[in-house]
């Protein structure tokens, strides 16, 4: 264990989150701003709890052998046509919704990059989040909800984990 390890307990919308960081930062190059940029664009109208969870799904797909192993290839998990996304056939829906991504709110990006840097260079924990790989808007009922086993939901979110998983 480094001499940066430490204990932390963050107190988000009531619940608490237990974690330790271990090394420097595991957040290096790309990962931490694709990390940040999935935050931002699914979930920055969410308080800092619900963000978290967002960020907490995306780790645990990137450390799922079911699912790409890096944090920008998880969430820019879809289908493709000669190189590009096709439209709405993305893991993560503002990847591939048409819309540019743009941010416009840096208030918002600065959290979201200090949430990815904690998500990504922690070991954090939220109940009822564990296991966590899949999520939807409570706006909409994808298909593929149906076929997982519903967790939680955390603000405007659904949060799904795989039937039979043990979770």
């Amino acid at each position: 264990m480094s001499i940066r390890s430490f204990l932390f307990r963050v107190s988000l919308g009531g619940l608490l989150c237990f974690g330790t960081a271990d090394s420097p930062s595991v957040a290096e190059g790309s990962e931490l701003f694709c990390m940040a940029e999935a935050i931002y664009f699914e979930s920055r109208g969410e308080t800092a709890l619900g963000q978290l969870a967002v960020g907490i799904t995306i780790k645990n797909r990137f450390q799922s052998r079911r699912y790409p192993d890096s944090i920008c290839n998880v969430v820019r998990q879809g289908r493709y046509f000669r190189g590009s996304p096709l439209r709405d056939q993305c893991q993560f829906s503002y990847f591939c919704d048409g819309k540019p991504e743009r941010i416009t709110d840096f208030k918002a990006w600065e959290s979201a990059l200090g949430l990815a840097a904690l998500v990504l260079s922690a070991r954090v924990e939220v109940a009822g989040l564990e296991g966590v790989t899949h999520y939807h808007s409570v706006k909409v009922t994808p298909h593929w909800s149906k076929k997982l086993h519903y967790k939680t939901t955390v603000g405007r979110h659904l949060f799904y984990v795989k039937k039979g998983s043990g979770m």
